[in-house]
């Protein structure tokens, strides 16, 4: 499968920032490892393709099974741990649509962008035409997390300035105890 989005912040929140929590004002730490070898590219497809739209209320045209409707949305918000669960509710999507090539929907990470699965195969990456691509370990991808995290009113803390909060926070040591 390959997974995006419809911006560089969905993108974003759908992958490098979505186990962060955010708390108002709270500046907030992000591992180097987590944009370590990824890039932000933004892609075009070469030709039309079919995508399921599972955005209410969009997704009830497929069927007037209320129930399924319930399994497509549960698709689109179950945690990676639980991904095995959503193969019964994938087949019956293909089998709704079969022409189908993917399916999109409203991200759960940042709720006012849409996120995009598309399947592998009918799709290839030689489907996808590379635009643009930004590194996120180099500056500019840096400055897309940081532009993300003001989306939500946040800023991106340094490590060695989390380090200095962090020891900033420790009881005092105790003289007897050095």
């Amino acid at each position: 499968m390959y997974y995006a989005g419809d911006s560089y912040e969905c993108a974003l929140w759908e992958t490098v920032l979505r186990d962060l929590v955010i708390l108002a004002g709270q500046p907030q730490y992000v591992d180097e490892s987590t944009v370590t070898g990824r890039s932000i590219v933004r892609l075009e497809l070469t030709h039309d393709t079919q995508i399921l739209d599972l955005r209410s209320p969009h997704y009830r045209h497929l069927s007037p099974d209320g129930a399924r409707h319930t399994r497509w949305q549960q698709l689109c918000v179950v945690p990676e741990a639980d991904y095995a669960e959503t193969h019964f509710a994938a087949r019956e999507l293909v089998a709704v649509a079969p022409l189908a090539c993917g399916i999109c929907w409203h991200s759960r990470q940042i709720q006012a962008r849409t996120a995009y699965v598309f399947y592998s195969p009918p799709l290839d990456s030689s489907q996808f035409e590379a635009l643009e691509v930004i590194p996120l370990e180099q500056p500019g991808g840096w400055d897309l997390v940081d532009k993300t995290l003001q989306t939500v009113g946040v800023r991106r803390i340094k490590a060695k300035a989390l380090v200095a909060e962090l020891v900033e926070e420790l009881p005092p040591e105790d003289a007897e105890d050095g």
